[in-house]
């Protein structure tokens, strides 16, 4: 399938144009390849090469806009299943840093606050 470039849409809608009855309103694929192109171009320069106006482009966008929520557009309400969830604690303990006169540093860290104290009392019983 070539692919469908600014140009390829400009030849397809001026050879549309020399053989449209008058008044015939632009065919739907050519506005779909139109509107593709805006994420390779500006819409004023599509508008420019294509002579369309800005208005007609405008609301073309907004027909075929997938968010655009249209008045026949039934609603329905969808209920979401209830899922239990477990929160998970983990509890990391403290960081202490420990140095003597001597230069011997001790770092300790994520343990329980009796390992640190008993830690800390071996480390200060050593002096």
């Amino acid at each position: 399938m070539p692919t469908t470039t600014l140009e390829t849409v400009r030849i397809e809608l001026d050879r549309w144009r020399g053989t449209r009855e008058k008044s015939g309103r632009i065919p739907n694929r050519i506005w779909l390849q139109a509107l593709g192109l805006l994420d390779k171009h500006s819409m004023s320069e599509i508008c420019r090469v294509l002579r369309l106006s800005h208005t007609q482009l405008k609301n073309k966008c907004k027909q075929h806009d997938p968010f655009t929520i249209k008045s026949d557009t039934p609603f329905y309400e969808v209920a979401i299943p209830s899922i239990k969830h477990q929160q998970t604690v983990i509890r990391l303990g403290a960081s202490i840093e420990i140095k003597r006169p001597d230069g011997t540093l001790v770092i300790i860290k994520h343990l329980s606050d009796p390992v640190i104290m008993s830690l800390i009392s071996s480390f200060v019983r050593s002096l």
